[in-house]
């Protein structure tokens, strides 16, 4: 859980986990100082984009490329915007939620005998640490890209908006991996569940009672995780077709007006952190939807590997439970608008395409 306190210093979240005698507490920290940095980011943003909207006004409507560009960066800075204040208004189901992690661990520990659980969220570091490197690049090349083109051509408002993009985008990034960074913990805890079904032991209907009663917590859990983060699920979706659009549309039209090589690459390249971070916050809700299945998985092999040895009645706790587990799982959803897997990734692809093609035909009018 120590990557909590990262996207805490990184302005994401306002909780907190503090070792207080050997036990992990959750506190609220830098509540205020969280959301004011990132708006006041957005506002410097909003302001800068503005002005230079209404200094080049005529710049922006000339073409279907510039035009889908603005869109783009008013989508992106509005969304970093809501996610922002729901993440305020919301702090409390998080600091909740993280709290229900560390009892359900200490609950786990005591039935396997050890003190502390270890979880490694092993995607959700990979990605924070591909995130920093990659916006680090992109940075120093905007800065670049500022005092070679920018300055000398649109003025320094232009120049220091299109840099305070960087940070916007990257605040995006953020937000999004720590919604996922929920979801691998709790595909992690189906994993501990799955490891506790024991194959014979004394204790063997004990030891299911508990794996069973911590599966009804994680379901509860994961609604928990849908009511809080169910609105950024969707505009995380939304940005993220509407950006992987415009960067393939305006490449495309760079491509055919012969723009110098250097802008089509750094216009390019946000089809990379764009397109891999959707695809690993999608592959993870599956990861989850999967561990969970595993988990019903295990507890009907159990039934299947029940002998002549087992009472009668462990048979019928077995049907009992198997019975139980017939019911729908709740899954990670969009407002529940539609379940957030790989398939909405591929879906999404998809729908990119047709609306490229659609802004290519706005392009052919204005010939």
């Amino acid at each position: 859980m120590e990557l909590l306190n990262t996207f805490n210093v990184l302005c994401i979240s306002s909780c907190r986990i503090v070792q207080e005698n050997g036990l992990s507490r959750v506190y609220f920290r830098n509540v205020n100082s969280v959301f004011l940095v990132q708006l006041a980011v957005v506002s410097a943003t909003s302001f800068c984009g503005l002005k230079d909207y209404y200094q080049r006004s005529e710049f922006y409507l000339q073409s279907t490329a510039q035009m889908t560009g603005a869109v783009r960066n008013v989508a992106l800075t509005v969304v970093v915007l809501i996610v922002n204040m729901l993440l305020l208004i919301k702090r409390t189901k998080v600091y909740v939620f993280v709290e229900q992690l560390i009892r359900l661990d200490r609950q786990i520990g005591s039935l396997t005998n050890r003190y502390q659980i270890t979880v490694n969220v092993r995607l959700v570091k990979l990605q924070v640490a591909f995130v920093f490197t990659l916006y680090s690049i992109i940075l120093v090349c905007r800065i670049i890209l500022c005092f070679v083109y920018y300055f000398p051509q649109f003025g320094l408002v232009a120049g220091i908006g299109l840099v305070l993009t960087v940070f916007v985008e990257f605040q995006m990034r953020l937000q999004q991996l720590f919604v996922q960074f929920f979801a691998e913990h709790l595909a992690v805890r189906y994993q501990l569940l799955r490891q506790l079904l024991p194959v014979k032991s004394p204790n063997q209907k004990r030891l299911i009672r508990s794996s069973l009663r911590l599966y009804h917590q994680l379901g509860s859990m994961q609604q928990l995780l849908n009511r809080t983060f169910g609105v950024p699920c969707l505009l995380f979706t939304l940005t993220f077709f509407l950006g992987c659009a415009e960067a393939c549309f305006f490449s495309l039209h760079m491509l055919e007006v012969d723009y110098p090589l250097a802008k089509i690459l750094m216009e390019s390249v946000y089809l990379v952190p764009g397109v891999t971070l959707f695809l690993g916050f999608t592959y993870q809700c599956d990861v989850l939807s999967g561990e969970e299945q595993e988990f019903k998985n295990a507890i009907k092999s159990l039934q299947y590997e029940a002998t002549e040895e087992h009472s009668e009645d462990y048979l019928n706790f077995l049907d009992l439970i198997n019975l139980k587990l017939m019911t729908e799982s709740p899954k990670i959803t969009a407002c529940g608008l539609f379940t957030v897997n790989l398939q909405v990734f591929y879906n999404v692809f998809a729908a990119i395409v047709t609306y490229i093609m659609i802004l290519f035909q706005f392009r052919d009018f204005e010939k």
